[in-house]
Formats: C-alpha cells, structure tokens, sequence
C-alpha cells in the first residue's frame, strides 16, 4: 500500500518509464493476446502496476482508452471487458467496446480484413475524440 499513501511506486524498475509515457499520452491503447480466456499475465501485470497512477488522484483520468484483443475462438469478450474495466478504474474515457482479431497461428490475425480495418478505426477515433476533448 506504499504506493496508495505516496502515489509512487516503491518498485523501482522499467515500469519507470512506462509510467512517465503513460502520463504523457493523450491516448492509451492496450493490446492483448486471449489466454485462457483472458488478458495475458504481461498486460495484467502492467494494469497492475498502474495502481500507483490512482493516488493521489486519478492521474490517468480523461484520457482516451482504446481495447484490442488477439484470440483463437473464445475468450474476446471477457479480455475486453477486462481492459476496459482497467479504463474505467482510472477515470478514463473509452472508445468503443474494443476490438477482436482471430487467429491461431503466428501472423494470422494480420488476415483477418475485419479486425485490421476495425483496428484502423479505433486509432481514428480515439484521435478525433482526444482532438474534440481539447477543443
């Protein structure tokens, strides 16, 4: 609870960075492959970490969140709600219930026109929403 009393993390390691970038940025984007229908271990570590970010006050907060899932068949709704409910823990705003992309070999979801295009479009509006919230 170190970092709920301070707003620091007391682990001091990469993730340094990675806060400092996630501060920085109008717009986060988190990404995931589906295992055993959920988020991986590496993104809910990093949803983790962010904790420190809640105190002493939500310092993601208004910042556009943007979900994309990589899945074999199931799965895809639970690892969305997942990320979004990461946003929402943050105060931040969310573009969309997110995107999901099929595949279960190596470079197959890059097939799937659906999911690229949908990506595509989930960059443009997170970017048109970042841009009205400005204005």
């Amino acid at each position: 609870m170190t970092c709920h009393q301070s707003g620091e993390c007391k682990i001091k390691d990469d993730m340094q960075k990675i806060y400092k970038k996630l501060l920085a940025a109008d717009g986060i984007i988190v990404g995931s492959p589906v295992y055993f229908w959920s988020v991986s271990s590496q993104t809910k570590t990093l949803m983790d970490r962010t904790y420190a970010l809640r105190y002493p006050e939500h310092r993601l907060k208004n910042k556009v969140g943007g979900a994309i899932v990589a899945t074999g068949r199931r799965g895809s709704v639970t690892a969305l709600s997942i990320i979004n409910n990461f946003f929402l823990g943050h105060d931040m705003i969310i573009s969309g219930l997110g995107i999901s992309g099929y595949g279960t070999d190596k470079g197959e979801v890059k097939k799937d026109k659906r999911a690229i295009e949908g990506a595509k479009s989930l960059g443009k509006q997170i970017a048109q929403l970042i841009k009205t919230l400005k204005h």
